[in-house]
């Protein structure tokens, strides 16, 4: 019996012996879960899902997401993660000799070992019980899993976005020579991609002729009025909520994203107001050291999840080319985005303020005029056209679960 991996179950989430099995791989960051969350929430009534993280540190940022993370955990029946030691070993493994690395991953990768310790975790005793019928990763991110799913006759591997967002148009870092052959999929594996803007990127790297287009899974109707929305409270008056990340001393002019910070806290004053802070994770101990020194009538941090915010607030304000702007947008409501605090050497045009899809503020000035605006409910006839434009193949999109219907007839279908 093999005891390579550290097997951690789920509680709430059983194991159902008549089911497959789906590995959902995670590899950079719980924004991949965040995107395909939705449709694995559906198909858990057809599979077992099983959840590798590759670095524990994914799993860890993952539990800062606390809604996120009861969902993952309703969904998924257990986990393991790669050992921060054995992930340094494999990176090593790289510039080794062939036959040290080939031992190497034959230990460390192989799905025998893999379903004997999820077996002996659930003291099931009968072999070959855990069938793992399909890989879930997020696209570009390869590992020797997906490697072994692909030399496994009836396993599907199905791909997906690292986020949700609408930066389709950023090219790849390691492919730039238009000459580079194209990598080419088998007909074991399918693309899931939001756009068309999307399918034509991944166009130019890959050969793939399997794909399917599923919008923006956690933008689905059914997902945010039936998980994030079914005890949301009715509108507050003049009610204001900002979205905010930590400061990036890297790309981030400090100066700035603290002046900024300033101004709106100024405004707040000024119409005697008080905003909602929705934190990501890692912002929350360095903000409170420094707006402590504003009175509490000004400022409450959020302990609700981001559609639950949006949906009750009269003002959205979010940061430069924040994807929480394409959330607002999904419950028909008017971001404000703000001026960008990032050094020169890190500034790009935000995707949101290029195609009119936020209300752009350049300065303090031009954010107190659109705050005074949006109290009044003014309407921003641009945005809304250049939204349905946007968001086109998303909204004509069926039910979520009609999507997942069909990714389960791509995984059940018999190899030819």
């Amino acid at each position: 019996m093999s005891n390579n991996f550290n097997i951690i179950l789920n509680r709430n989430t059983k194991f159902f012996k008549r089911k497959k099995t789906i590995i959902l791989l995670v590899r950079k960051s719980p924004g991949e879960i965040d995107f395909i969350l939705p449709i694995l929430y559906q198909l858990r009534e057809n599979f077992n899902v099983f959840t590798i993280f590759i670095k524990k540190q994914n799993y860890i940022k993952l539990k800062n997401n606390k809604k996120l993370f009861n969902l993952w955990k309703k969904t998924s029946f257990g986990l393991t993660y790669h050992p921060d030691k054995r992930y340094m070993l494999l990176r090593l493994t790289y510039k080794v000799h062939e036959k040290i690395k080939k031992k190497f991953i034959e230990k460390y990768y192989n799905f025998e070992d893999l379903t004997s310790d999820i077996s002996k975790k659930l003291n099931i005793h009968t072999n070959n019980i855990i069938d793992i019928k399909s890989i879930f990763c997020s696209f570009g991110n390869s590992s020797y899993w997906t490697d072994l799913g692909k030399q496994k006759q009836d396993c599907k591997i199905l791909y997906f976005p690292d986020r949700t967002n609408l930066d389709y148009n950023k090219p790849f870092k390691k492919f730039t020579n238009s000459a580079q052959p194209k990598i080419k999929f088998n007909k074991n594996e399918l693309l899931l991609v939001p756009n068309i803007e999307t399918y034509k990127k991944y166009k130019k790297k890959f050969n793939f002729n399997n794909f399917y287009f599923t919008g923006y899974p956690k933008l689905n109707k059914y997902w945010i009025n039936k998980i994030f929305l079914k005890q949301s409270k009715k509108i507050s008056k003049n009610k204001i909520t900002i979205f905010f990340k930590d400061y990036n001393r890297i790309i981030d002019i400090k100066y700035q994203y603290y002046k900024q910070i300033e101004s709106i806290f100024t405004i707040l004053k000024k119409y005697n107001l008080k905003a909602n802070f929705n934190l990501h994770p890692y912002a929350r101990d360095n903000f409170i050291k420094y707006v402590k020194k504003y009175k509490k009538k000004y400022w409450v941090i959020s302990q609700r999840n981001m559609f639950e915010d949006i949906n009750q607030s009269t003002i959205n304000i979010n940061m430069y080319g924040a994807n929480s702007i394409l959330d607002v947008l999904a419950l028909n409501k008017y971001p404000i985005e703000l001026w960008s605090v990032l050094n020169n050497k890190f500034h790009k045009l935000s995707i949101y303020r290029k195609n009119n899809l936020s209300v752009y503020c350049k300065n303090d000035k031009e954010l107190d005029d659109n705050f005074k605006k949006l109290l009044n409910k003014k309407k921003y006839s641009k945005i809304d056209a250049s939204k349905k434009i946007i968001l086109k193949d998303h909204k004509n999109l069926k039910n979520i679960k009609i999507i997942v219907k069909e990714i389960c007839r791509f995984i059940n279908a018999k190899t030819r």
